[in-house]
């Protein structure tokens, strides 16, 4: 197992933030650590580099035990939210910079920083200043200056969310597709869920510092263990304790016999809403917008046919 952290705990004062979490990483992996605001994932970041010191458990990596060691030989390196990029220095010496540790020269230096912006397709921007740069540039240049000293384990702490929308789009995709050429194992800390599935290999879903669901994207969506998992991930309607339907496998069909009566429509841009009033149950339904004239509209009566879903924690009380 390339990393395995067995049984983290760490306590501020008498709170436990991380409650013995245990999971594992394989070689070439992307990990998305998701969960609400104060959940522990950033502090999960930091007892991993080395910057909080465990309260109980232990960190392996490629075997070795990292636990005591100072984050400095750990060969762990973070992409902070921030960036932490230095103003006073042009993007090739930004990018170069953690390789003056490894005494390596000048020249050879250089010309590693220079292949590194090709990768992140910075070529030609080695000699511009920080603040002349994009947030998307300066988050490449971030991630460059991470990955040019080849660590073993790269950490992000959300080095997306100061971006807009599109561009998060745009570099959630570009950074999938550098670490996976690099084969690089990485843990990605965010709060945004399609974020967590645009990158993650595996989720780890958090919450109050202890695990709620570790697994693939489509294993955490369409089989969520407990009712936070269900609650947090995705939409539902929740028919009870035990039963759910998530809104896109409830099907409209045009009825004027039909037992449901559309109250409300609301226009997403790729898809539709339809908010559905039946006898026993407000429904919510979702569609892709594949044509204006084929949808719904306010006090159409349609048929609804459902695929119900059953939580796994209700299936295991049985």
């Amino acid at each position: 197992m390339f990393l395995k952290v067995d049984e983290l705990t760490k306590k501020f004062d008498k709170h436990t933030v991380l409650d013995r979490l245990s999971f594992t990483v394989e070689q070439g992996e992307l990990l998305c650590v998701l969960g609400p605001s104060g959940c522990g994932k950033s502090t999960l970041l930091r007892c991993l580099n080395g910057f909080e010191a465990l309260d109980h458990g232990q960190i392996f990596l490629e075997e070795r035990n990292i636990t005591e060691e100072l984050p400095e030989e750990r060969n762990v390196t973070t992409v902070f939210q921030n960036y932490s990029l230095f103003p006073h220095m042009d993007v090739l010496h930004n990018v170069m910079y953690g390789l003056k540790f490894q005494k390596i020269a000048k020249k050879e230096a250089a010309k590693r920083s220079e292949e590194m912006l090709e990768l992140l397709q910075l070529k030609g921007y080695g000699a511009k200043r920080i603040m002349e740069l994009s947030g998307g540039e300066q988050q490449r240049v971030a991630l460059g200056r991470s990955l040019i000293v080849n660590p073993k384990l790269l950490l992000l702490d959300e080095p997306l969310s100061n971006l807009d929308e599109k561009l998060r789009v745009t570099l959630r995709e570009e950074l999938r597709t550098i670490l996976k050429r690099l084969d690089m194992t990485g843990i990605f800390v965010t709060h945004d869920q399609k974020e967590a599935f645009a990158i993650g290999d595996k989720i780890l879903l958090l919450n109050q510092g202890k695990i709620q669901q570790f697994s693939d994207g489509i294993t955490l969506y369409e089989h969520p263990q407990n009712q936070f998992v269900l609650d947090f991930i995705g939409e539902k309607n929740q028919l009870s304790p035990a039963e759910y339907v998530r809104p896109e496998r409830v099907i409209l069909e045009k009825n004027a016999q039909g037992d449901g009566k559309v109250e409300k429509v609301v226009f997403q841009g790729e898809t539709w809403e339809y908010y559905i009033r039946t006898k026993d149950y407000y429904w919510r339904a979702l569609a892709l917008n594949r044509s204006r004239e084929a949808g719904y509209q306010v006090g159409d009566r349609v048929k609804l046919t459902v695929q119900m879903q059953e939580l796994i924690s209700s299936k295991e009380e049985k």
